[in-house]
């Protein structure tokens, strides 16, 4: 019988809450699992967790190619992935950049077993039947507090900036309607939300509400 991995949304998602109260979960889709928190007038930052398992093995790892800031309230697993208009992730920031492998790992983070150090190691938390996620969750709750917080403090570039101006604009004018209308006419604002997905699927730089 094949190996099974042990259920890992729930205490990622304890996890969370407990070390990142501020991270709220939004969604899991294909083994990505995102964790959203707001800032003051209507910005998010956006937190995705991936886990693979294959052939017995299990890993957990930070999604750098989706961490970053944007003008939705929500994720957003089919629109336009880590180059979508209304989000800027932390690779397209200043240097150092995560995506072609030039961040030193933090000499003072703890040695583990389960991972070699830095920001994009993967994080063991499963082998065939040895099972080891409270461990792995210790671990990825380091390398968030080490590395992926301080990424989301990092000032936009100024043309980061000007892109996102627009999509906030957007954001300040609709978001607010769209809570009132949630809580005076649910029926409504469930139409809308499908309209929205629709309309995203086919203009994949469309925000869209999908909560």
């Amino acid at each position: 019988m094949a190996v099974r991995s042990v259920p890992v949304k729930g205490p990622l998602i304890k996890m969370m809450a407990e070390h990142f109260p501020d991270f709220k979960f939004s969604s899991d889709w294909r083994g990505t699992y995102c964790f959203i928190r707001e800032r003051p007038g209507y910005w998010y930052d956006y937190l995705p967790v991936d886990r693979y398992f294959d052939d017995g093995k299990g890993d957990l790892s930070i999604n750098w190619y989706l961490i970053g800031t944007g003008c939705v309230p929500d994720w957003y697993e089919w629109n336009g992935y880590y180059h979508t208009s209304w989000r800027v992730t932390c690779a397209q920031g200043p240097a150092p950049n995560f995506l072609i492998g030039q961040v030193a790992a933090d000499p003072a983070e703890p040695s583990s077993l389960l991972a070699a150090p830095g920001p994009r190691a993967a994080i063991r938390y499963q082998t065939k039947t040895e099972k080891r996620l409270p461990q792995a969750l210790l671990v990825l709750a380091d390398k968030l507090q080490r590395y992926v917080l301080p990424a989301l403090e990092r000032p936009l570039l100024p043309a980061q900036e000007r892109r996102l101006a627009r999509w906030h604009l957007l954001a300040e004018h609709i978001l607010p309607r769209l809570q009132t209308l949630e809580r005076e006419d649910p029926e409504t604002f469930e139409a809308v939300k499908g309209w929205q997905k629709q309309t995203a699927r086919r203009f994949p730089n469309f925000p869209y509400n999908d909560e």
